[in-house]
């Protein structure tokens, strides 16, 4: 899988700029620090990509990407996309760790 957004689509965390408003980044923020608590000390995201303290790499990836003036600095898609797939990781893996 690849980390960075792509056009061709082969990232399924890709979203193009335009739909990155304010509201979508700051949904996927709560939504973490809402489940800040529950989140996995471990997660493999796919081969060779492994990160080892979820809630660490999540609160200083959020506390980045709050500070980037997102109008100027279209890069910063990227990092995005691999929070959004690691959020998409942790549900995961939350709800198959969930009693049934």
């Amino acid at each position: 899988m690849i980390l960075f957004p792509c056009e061709d689509h082969s990232n399924p965390c890709f979203r193009p700029f335009d739909e990155l408003t304010e509201e979508v980044r700051e949904e996927c923020y709560q939504w973490f620090e809402q489940h800040m608590d529950e989140l996995p000390k471990h997660i493999k995201l796919g081969d060779g990509i492994e990160i080892d303290d979820v809630p660490f790499t999540v609160r200083n990836m959020i506390q980045q990407l709050r500070f980037v003036k997102w109008e100027r600095n279209k890069v910063y898609r990227g990092n995005f996309a691999f929070l959004r797939w690691i959020q998409e990781k942790c549900k995961e893996q939350m709800a198959a760790e969930r009693p049934e």
